[in-house]
C-alpha cells in the first residue's frame, strides 16, 4: 500500500489477511464461508498471524500482534480477542458485527445474518421469518459475544457509529464482566457503519495508533 513516507506507518507491519469469504480466489472461494463464520474465518487469520510472526523471527523481530477491524473485520476482531488472547495484545474493533441474534432484530441486513450463518439463501430468505430455536442457538454459537467471559484480557477500543447499534451489546457485557480490564468506546453520532466522514476517519485512525502504542 503506497503512503506518504517514514512518518505513516508509526512502525507498525500490516497483515492484510484474504481468508476464506474474500474475493480474489474464485467463486467456489468465496461460497466457501457460508455457514462456516467464526470457524473457517477465524482459523485463517490466526494460522496467518502464526506465520507471519514466525517468518519475521527468522529476521531478528519480535513483533506482538494487534487487531483492527470493522465490520465483519470487527467480527473477526472480537473472535480472535476472546478466543486467543496469548496471540492477540490489544484490539480496535470498528461498528463491529457481535451478536447476530440481536442484530437480525436491530439492523440492516438480516438477511446477512441467516445467509452466513447458513441457515438460508439470501435470494430466498423470506422477510419476516422469526427464527426458532434451533436458528437462534446456531446464531448465538457463531456469534463473538458467546465467548466473552471473566478471562477476556485483551485492551479493546470500540469506535462506534451513531446510526449505528452493531457493537453495543459487546460493549455493555464486557464492562460488566471485565471491569479492570481497559475498554473504551469512542461514539462518532453523525455517522453510521462506514465511519467514512473525513474528520471521523481520521480521529478512527489517531486513536487506534494512540491505543496500540499505549497498552503494547
Amino acid at each position: 500500500m503506497p503512503h506518504g513516507g517514514p512518518h505513516a506507518h508509526s512502525s507498525f507491519a500490516c497483515l492484510l489477511i484474504n481468508y476464506r469469504g474474500s474475493l480474489g480466489y474464485g467463486n467456489a472461494f468465496v461460497q466457501d464461508l457460508i455457514g462456516y463464520i467464526g470457524e473457517k474465518d477465524v482459523s485463517d487469520c490466526v494460522q496467518a498471524t502464526k506465520f507471519a510472526l514466525n517468518y519475521l523471527q527468522k529476521f531478528g523481530s519480535n513483533l506482538k500482534a494487534v487487531l483492527f477491524g470493522g465490520s465483519h473485520g470487527g467480527f473477526l476482531t472480537l473472535h480472535l480477542a476472546s478466543r486467543y488472547k496469548n496471540l492477540y495484545h490489544v484490539a480496535t474493533a470498528r461498528n463491529p458485527v457481535a451478536h447476530l441474534v440481536s442484530l437480525i432484530d436491530t439492523s440492516d441486513i438480516p438477511d446477512w445474518c441467516y445467509t452466513e450463518s447458513g441457515l438460508a439463501d439470501w435470494c430466498e430468505w423470506p422477510l419476516g421469518h422469526l427464527p426458532n430455536d434451533n436458528e437462534l442457538m446456531r446464531l448465538s454459537n457463531q456469534s463473538p459475544l458467546k465467548y466473552l467471559d471473566k478471562t477476556w484480557s485483551v485492551p479493546l477500543l470500540m469506535l462506534l457509529g451513531g446510526k449505528d447499534r452493531r457493537g453495543l451489546t459487546f460493549c455493555r457485557k464486557l464492562k460488566a464482566l471485565c471491569p479492570t480490564v481497559p475498554c473504551e468506546t469512542l461514539l462518532y453520532p453523525y455517522d453510521s457503519h462506514p465511519l467514512d466522514s473525513p474528520a471521523c476517519s481520521l480521529d478512527v485512525f489517531v486513536n487506534c495508533v494512540n491505543w496500540f502504542l499505549k497498552h503494547l
